[in-house]
């Protein structure tokens, strides 16, 4: 199986969070089985972002932990993510919802996984809530 991994999981390895070990240790698990990961361009680039890492460590960390990296946002994963965020934004104008805008980028990374992976790995799976067809795994 080819599964797409989001932002918040390898932070909270990188933050040495009690998850974030857990969360590594499934994935060598499941490499171990013979699955793959692969993280997309959006959620390389908010690794790059992270303080204290750079684009050198993020790669340097995605060959140790054997995670691919896919630029690939052809135009089936433009239009899922445009389809999502309009679905999303049309629920909240009539609602005239206080609640939390919801990032551009979970709409990518969630659109990336449904046309390029089997599963999404992420803690956050409300982010994910527009793409009914993506399997999640949730670690826990």
């Amino acid at each position: 199986m080819k599964i797409s991994v989001d932002t918040n999981i390898i932070v909270g390895f990188w933050l040495g969070t009690p998850e974030g070990q857990r969360d590594l240790q499934s994935i060598r698990q499941m490499q171990g089985r013979g699955d793959t990961f692969v993280v997309c361009g959006v959620v390389y680039t908010e690794l790059c972002a992270a303080p204290g890492h750079s684009r050198a460590s993020v790669e340097a960390f995605l060959k140790v932990a054997n995670v691919g990296l896919d630029y690939g946002m052809p135009a089936p994963v433009w239009e899922a993510a445009a389809d999502a965020n309009a679905v999303y934004q049309g629920q909240r104008r009539p609602k005239r919802q206080n609640t939390p805008k919801q990032v551009v980028a979970d709409f990518l990374v969630g659109a990336h996984a449904l046309n390029h992976a089997d599963a999404l790995m992420t803690r956050n799976p409300g982010d994910f809530g527009a793409f009914p067809a993506l399997h999640l795994l949730v670690p826990m």
